[in-house]
């Protein structure tokens, strides 16, 4: 038999639910899986020696924000060195379209320090401006209701009319036809922090009609935690749409004991029927911008009107109440500023905000209003407000998959900047290492089937997420007693040991840790 790869002598994890490890070899012609089975007698172009390690699905990372950075680093190094073969893009409500007015005005202006030019307004253009800059991973494309309601709304805090009801739901559909897996929202960001359960209900019909799934970041991960999976819960039975919470968390220290009622409810609704899963990264720490911090009133226009209102003395006023009343001196402490837009500000990565209000010798609050007001409103912090004991119980759950929340980076020094969360670079090696090897919170199986095999279902990509005849060749070979993450948070950027080879479609893209340069991912669409 001739095969253009064979991975030799390795153990084979297959990715599925109820795997079991075997040692084996694995034939690849083209971007396929023709063989699993001793190749002793086989020929290849190229055979890799898997003797010691582990030949599993790749990764499937079901949580990233890569829409934008992916053509800039179309390499994807932080994520094909950590095994993931595929991402999932569009999370939290921002996908790369549809862009139009402040939709389209406020990522012109995210992007403005980078050498990304955006040229599209819908899904077709950003397609082709992926597919013309190639990727080395595969991407899997969901649309972002911020994008659908910012551009046929604008940022306004209000419902939409009738015509722009139509207009959004259409939006969505012209997004399905063109092969999307699903809608997403980002109920904490503007502006679908303004739109009611009603409007999302709406917006989850067609996609539920096309069996696509709603991801959410969902309204309150803390203090209103209750009311926020209540309402995911609810667009579920009202339009019949797959759900699939992102970054499931009990945040705050105040909230730590809701993981409780968060098993039961979420258990007991699964047990009713309910289609309903979630993801997690392996950290007790989450990252988004500082401007999170603010009223969501605040957001609503331009990004130059937030950064009126926070200038104009009588409106930070009413700000500063509103904000001090939410936040208690453990929130202030744990939020560290995490990247800055501006030079001049880059003194203060890694430091906690209140360090940054000593050194300014201001009040914390007005501390982080300076910052933003400095930074453009485009400084991002890491929070350091979950319990270790209360990721290990949700990552052991059976409906939880693994996403980063991550996105594509790289430790070129061109690209390398700020102190970011090490998520984009440690989330695959740090699950495997610290909490199956180290903490025995999961077994290597259990990991590997929420890593590819779980995902890959949830998505339904028939091909992949697993190691079988007839599969897309997307694997990872890794050692299981190596595999480690060593991007930490005052050192993100690094990437992990313990990830040997990693190919893409058939293509060796990573061969003894090091990545070759090859583009042989794929955009995926929902068939």
């Amino acid at each position: 038999m001739e095969f253009d790869v064979i991975i030799q002598g390795g153990t084979v994890i297959d990715g599925s639910k109820s795997a079991k490890p075997l040692r084996t070899d694995v034939g690849i012609t083209g971007d396929t899986i023709k063989a699993v089975d001793d190749l002793s007698k086989a020929h290849a172009g190229c055979v890799i020696d898997a003797s010691g390690s582990v030949v599993a699905p790749g990764f499937i990372d079901m949580h990233t924000h890569s829409d934008f950075p992916s053509l800039n680093t179309p390499t994807a190094d932080s994520k094909v060195r950590s095994g993931v073969t595929t991402e999932v893009l569009g999370q939290c409500g921002g996908s790369a379209f549809p862009l139009r007015r402040e939709a389209l005005d406020r990522r012109i202006a995210a992007y403005e320090r980078g050498d990304l030019e955006i040229t599209w307004n819908d899904i077709d253009g950003y397609i082709a401006e992926a597919e013309r800059r190639g990727c080395s991973v595969n991407r899997v494309l969901m649309v972002g209701h911020n994008m659908v309601r910012g551009s046929v709304m604008g940022y306004v805090d209000r419902p939409p009319s009738s015509d722009e009801m139509k207009q959004m739901v259409r939006e969505v559909e012209i997004a399905l036809e063109r092969g999307v897996f699903g809608l997403t929202t980002g109920l904490i960001y503007a502006p679908g922090c303004y739109a009611t359960t009603d409007e999302i209900v709406e917006l989850c019909r067609p996609v539920a009609s096309a069996g696509g799934l709603y991801a959410s970041h969902i309204r309150s991960e803390g203090d209103a935690l209750e009311d926020a999976i209540n309402e995911v819960l609810e667009i579920h039975e009202r339009s019949g749409i797959r759900v699939q919470i992102s970054h499931l968390k009990c945040s705050r220290h105040r909230n730590w004991h809701k993981i409780d009622w968060l098993k039961r409810r979420l258990f007991s609704a699964r047990e009713s029927g309910a289609d309903v899963t979630a993801d997690r990264y392996p950290y007790s720490a989450a990252s988004t911008g500082l401007d999170s911090h603010l009223p969501a009133w605040v957001h609503e226009g331009t990004d130059q009107d937030k950064l009126e209102r926070l200038r104009d003395p009588t409106t930070r006023e009413k700000i500063r109440t509103e904000t001090v009343e939410r936040m208690t001196d453990d929130d202030w402490e744990s939020t560290v500023v995490a990247s800055c837009e501006k030079e001049e500000n880059r003194k203060w990565e890694g430091m906690r905000l209140t360090e940054v209000a000593r050194e300014m010798h201001r009040e914390v609050f007005d501390a982080l209003c300076e910052l933003l007001l400095s930074d453009g409103g485009r400084t991002s912090g890491v929070f350091f407000r979950m319990k270790e004991e209360n990721l290990e119980e949700i990552l052991s759950w059976p409906f939880v998959m693994i996403g980063s929340d991550g996105s594509d980076r790289s430790v070129d020094k061109a690209r390398t900047y700020g102190k970011p969360h090490p998520r984009s670079y440690g989330t695959q090696a740090r699950l495997l290492g610290r909490y199956v090897r180290e903490k025995g919170v999961l077994s290597l199986e259990e990991a590997v089937w929420k890593l590819a095999g779980f995902p890959a279902q949830r998505l339904g990509l028939a091909d992949r997420g697993k190691i079988a005849q007839n599969s897309r060749a997307d694997i990872v070979v890794f050692n299981r007693d190596t595999i480690t993450d060593r991007a930490t948070f005052d050192n993100p950027h690094q990437y992990p040991l313990g990830i040997e080879q990693v190919l893409v479609n058939g293509v060796l893209t990573v061969d003894k840790e090091e990545h070759l340069g090859t583009l042989a991912g794929r955009i995926l669409k929902r068939s």
